[in-house]
């Protein structure tokens, strides 16, 4: 909200005393997911993430963009945080991602699954014959 703006495809954010807020609503996603962005400032600035509130992780200044990223659970109605400030300069906040992943059952849940079925269908047949 305070002294955010958009330049060269990326969120700055400026003042150290009055630090940039940013945002985002998140519907749908549901399950773990991985939250992934790129960071750089210089060393007086400060970055705080929040995945619904809660803190994932705090950053201190760096000079070249550093990747990070943190497995989070989506629940369908998430929010995104951002927090920072800088004394000199700006933040450098980009590339911002939320990737969900969907379980895959292993093929033996599969033949589990198939061998149930059979034996519902054989004790079925059986009971009919009788």
């Amino acid at each position: 909200s305070n002294d955010f703006y958009f330049a060269n495809n990326a969120y700055h954010e400026g003042a150290f005393l009055f630090p940039g807020t940013l945002t985002q609503s998140i519907t749908g996603a549901l399950g773990t997911a991985s939250l992934s962005f790129d960071y750089a400032a210089n060393i007086t600035s400060y970055e705080l993430a929040f995945w619904n509130g809660t803190l994932v992780s705090s950053f201190l200044g760096a000079s070249q963009p550093h990747h990070y990223a943190f497995n989070v659970v989506a629940t369908g109605h998430d929010v995104l945080s951002f927090v920072g400030g800088n004394l000199f300069g700006s933040n450098l906040l980009s590339n911002v991602s939320l990737i969900t992943t969907t379980a895959v059952p292993e093929p033996a849940s599969y033949a589990m699954l198939l061998a149930g079925l059979g034996l519902i269908g054989f004790a079925a047949r059986r009971k009919n014959s009788v």
